[in-house]
């Protein structure tokens, strides 16, 4: 029974892996076979100097932005949060975050077809607030002016769902620690 629950709570963690194959035209194969082992052949510092670059900050950031992470929406459930990344209801575009907002959490709930309600319970720095917009509308607070469209996955039901803004600077900190 308690196993069953823990098994509900925790969030899957997937393996990925990649293979990438660096050649290099070497006519001194015999020679260079050699000197392998002494990380002085062009191909073997070829392969450090890729590993570098694929841990780099400038490739990181560059892949974060095809994948757009700066806002993430997600639902808390009984037992673990369900993540909604690309299949949000909501799409949220800011002009401007203050520092505040991306250490802060926002409760988003759908009003009807044509507005919405966003609740900040406060912490420690700001305030707890509770603001009310029109979708397609600018909304703005002393944290952020953003706007706030419906997407594709919008429902007529009401709509509940969380979500924090991510700088991308942690962003690429983090994955950078995982490469």
């Amino acid at each position: 029974f308690v196993a069953y629950f823990f098994n509900r709570k925790w969030t899957p963690t997937y393996k990925v892996s990649a293979k990438v194959i660096v050649q290099e035209n070497n006519k001194n194969f015999g020679v260079s076979s050699v000197m392998q082992g002494f990380d002085v052949q062009k191909g073997y510092q070829n392969v450090n100097n890729q590993i570098i670059m694929f841990g780099s900050s400038d490739l990181i950031s560059k892949a974060l932005d095809r994948l757009s992470f700066d806002v993430d929406y997600y639902t808390r459930g009984r037992f673990k949060m369900h993540n909604l990344y690309k299949n949000s209801p909501i799409e949220i575009k800011y002009d401007y975050l203050s520092d505040l907002a991306y250490v802060s959490e926002f409760y988003f709930s759908s009003l009807d077809d044509t507005s919405y309600k966003i609740t900040f319970e406060g912490n420690q720095y700001s305030p707890a607030f509770t603001l009310k917009g029109k979708y397609g509308y600018p909304l703005q607070c002393s944290m952020f002016f953003i706007t706030i469209n419906k997407t594709s996955y919008f429902n007529n039901k009401k709509t509940n769902l969380y979500f924090k803004f991510l700088s991308k600077e942690n962003l690429i900190a983090d994955f950078g620690a995982r490469l």
